[in-house]
């Protein structure tokens, strides 16, 4: 059951992933021939469409298999083969895979010593294209251009999604002329070819990106990017796949380049029943889904319950560690949507006067506190955000400013420093302010409520998404709720950089399968940053 009253703006609908790769005809980086590993690989992004490169259809080399008959099998998926030549007593060309069965399909020849093909399949919204441009020159590749932009001007009013092989780094001539009439929506700053150098500095450089997917630019504005990323697999193929994921515009639930974040308390084992903690984590799941979580940060999360959100969402990942000396016990874990985030940087510090030591504490603490942090590049606007996530400690007040101070000095002030923007957020065990109130703007006031409260202290750096969001909060003020249906004291919270807009802001109440996930409710905002700042390369 959900509330009415504490909801974000609702998922995406319609919204797809299409993945380019091209798969080296079966053979994997060991020389073992396995025609499914692709297919594999693939379905992990749960993709609409899937364009391949280099596909075997019963050639010596793949020992007579119908490659695309087994593709199919493997996942569920229609295939689509277009023949570039005949090739060892079969054929080899490209290949595409779809949810839907085409309602047309075109076989275009495309220049190049070995002569090369793109095939061009319908749909009820779109075109969808895979091209394996020629190796041998750019003179081949360049003469490709005129037979492509015509094929794309064939097409009528539906949008042209085209993906593939293009032998072509970003800023080669040819891809000059291809964006003439494409805009590319593929990560352009990763390397996706990476024959058998598995050197990671090699892997991470741009000179090595050969493989898109690009829009026709007169359809771009009607699709918003939500994500794209180039898989890290360097085993099955000598390229590795290429993913993006978009939303038609008017489906989409945010603007492009918007993300939302979120701070939940999980609630360590200890209780039983229905709200025992491995029925309580699935019901954590589910909530991260039906709000569209993009970033989010938990509390007292050990590492099983961790292990059930890494199974129920394997579309994100996450950072850190537990807060013992041995870096075992409750973690205040960082999830990322790997399409969009890319992490730069990552670690974990004890919130003490050392904080590079593992299981340090200030005086008088009641148990080790940590903050881990997270330095991410927007996949989609190249923005760097530093996420810090921590769980202040419950002894005192004056405890909690002396955390908090470490917090800020070692992470929050030199993030500002260096451009980027900033999230901090978690469990601050700490009002705003007498009675919980609201904070107040910063000024004289706010700087004498920080001398002994942490959140006010928080908020002479950073703002309270609370606060800032541009339209009203919506759900409950208060967010800690101890398994009942009014929650007593607000205690979870996001603060944001001056360059990050709050588009909007929830304290989200929903109560899967009718029980409660936690003893807190999960706080999340929607958010875009400016393009103002620290950027990726």
């Amino acid at each position: 059951m959900k509330s009415s009253s504490s909801t974000l703006p609702p998922q995406d609908k319609g919204g797809f992933t299409i993945v380019s790769y091209n798969i080296r005809h079966g053979e994997d980086m060991n020389g073992l021939l396995e025609l499914r590993a692709p297919g594999w690989v693939a379905m992990r992004e749960n993709p609409r469409f899937v364009g391949l490169q280099e596909v075997d259809q019963k050639t010596a080399r793949v020992k007579g298999a119908d490659t695309c008959a087994i593709l199919a099998e493997t996942t569920g998926l229609h295939a689509t083969f277009a023949k570039a030549i005949n090739f060892a007593g079969g054929e080899y060309g490209n290949a595409l895979l779809s949810r839907e069965v085409p309602l047309a399909v075109r076989r275009i020849p495309l220049p190049g010593a070995e002569p090369r093909v793109l095939l061009l399949c319908e749909f009820d919204d779109c075109w969808v294209g895979v091209m394996h441009l020629a190796v041998d020159s750019d003179a081949a590749r360049l003469q490709s251009i005129s037979i492509i932009r015509d094929a794309v001007a064939s097409c009528g009013d539906k949008p042209v999604f085209l993906m593939g092989d293009w032998n072509a780094t970003p800023n080669s001539p040819v891809l000059a002329g291809l964006r003439g009439f494409l805009t590319i929506l593929s990560d352009e700053t990763t390397a996706s070819f990476h024959g058998r150098d598995i050197d990671p500095a090699a892997l991470n450089d741009p000179s090595h990106c050969i493989d898109y997917i690009a829009i026709d630019t007169a359809h771009r504005p009607g699709y918003v990017l939500r994500g794209r990323h180039v898989v890290e697999q360097r085993t099955v193929s000598d390229h590795a796949p290429t993913v993006v994921e978009i939303v038609p515009s008017a489906g989409a639930a945010k603007p492009e380049g918007a993300f939302t974040a979120a701070t939940f308390n999980v609630r360590c084992p200890g209780d039983g029943g229905q709200l025992v903690w491995y029925r309580r984590m699935p019901r954590v799941s589910m909530i991260v889904r039906d709000h569209g979580f993009d970033l989010f940060g938990v509390q007292e999360a050990v590492i099983h319950q961790a292990a059930i959100l890494d199974t129920d969402l394997p579309a994100f990942a996450r950072v850190g560690c537990g807060r013992n000396a041995d870096r075992s016990g409750e973690a205040m874990y960082i999830y990322y949507r790997r399409n969009r985030f890319r992490v730069l940087e990552d670690g974990t510090f004890w919130l003490s006067a050392t904080p590079d030591v593992p299981g340090s504490r200030l005086p008088g603490a009641g148990c080790p506190r940590t903050c881990t942090w997270a330095r991410l590049a927007d996949r989609v606007t190249g923005r760097r955000i530093s996420l810090f996530n921590t769980h202040l400690d419950l002894a005192s007040a004056a405890i909690r400013c002396g955390e908090m101070r470490v917090l800020l000095e070692r992470g929050v002030l030199p993030a500002k420093a260096r451009g980027d923007a900033v999230l901090l957020m978690g469990d601050f065990n700490e009002v705003p302010g007498p009675d919980d109130a609201r904070l107040p703007p910063r000024g004289a006031v706010l700087e004498e409520l920080a001398a002994g409260n942490a959140v006010a202290l928080a908020a002479t750096e950073l703002s309270d998404a609370y606060e800032s969001s541009e339209t009203p909060p919506s759900g409950p003020y208060r967010t800690c709720h101890g398994y009942e249906d009014t929650p007593s004291a607000r205690i979870d919270f996001i603060f944001s950089s001056d360059d990050v807009r709050v588009l909007s802001y929830a304290t989200i109440e929903d109560k899967p399968e009718g029980e409660f996930a936690s003893d807190h409710y999960p706080v999340a905002a929607t958010m875009v940053m400016s393009r103002q700042g620290g950027t990726t390369a």
